[in-house]
């Protein structure tokens, strides 16, 4: 049995598609995660007023949180792969020439991909940071405060509805 040898355009070729397949899989986890921790947060912010019971509206203020953490793993593990996509974007095919991964960069966060170019010219120019003291994503995911802001401050409403119903209204807890 022979085995054949791929060249240095299949493997890039093959690596490309590959760090694609891994962007999709994790914002769709990404994606998954959020409405289910969505749905939950209305099912027991629901239930705790139906029902009169305080320690369902204590996990409901949890879950925004939560959907916080989600969004961070999910960039954390993103931001590597699409780095990957554009450095084998760009040794594949011409500078000018639209690319796949920085269109859908440029249509969805402008910012990270500036920070993405920005890295890639300081590595092409051998004076790129190393990643493991300073990763990519946890940079790119402090420029995205809004959505956390407005998470927290849900929370911070549910922990008031909570407050609330255990003071004045009288709602048991546990």
């Amino acid at each position: 049995m022979t085995t054949q040898r791929l060249s240095s355009e299949d493997v890039i070729g093959l690596q490309l598609q590959q760090s694609y397949e891994s962007i999709r899989f994790v914002f769709g986890l990404a994606v998954q995660g959020v409405g289910i921790l969505v749905a939950a947060d209305s099912v027991l912010l629901g239930y705790g007023l139906a029902q009169r019971q305080a320690e369902f509206l204590l996990a409901a203020a949890i879950m925004p949180i939560l959907i916080v953490l989600v969004g961070r793993v999910t960039i954390t593990n993103a931001v590597p792969l699409a780095y990957v996509a554009l450095r084998l974007e760009r040794q594949s095919g011409d500078a000018d020439t639209p690319t796949l991964g920085a269109t859908y960069l440029r249509s969805k966060s402008p910012q990270l991909l500036h920070l993405l170019e920005e890295h890639l010219a300081a590595e092409h120019a051998n004076e790129a940071p190393n990643l493991a003291r300073d990763p990519l994503g946890h940079r790119w995911y402090r420029w995205h405060t809004m959505p956390n802001v407005i998470l927290v401050v849900g929370s911070l409403a549910q922990v008031g509805i909570f407050v609330v119903a255990l003071t004045v209204f009288r709602y048991p807890f546990m």
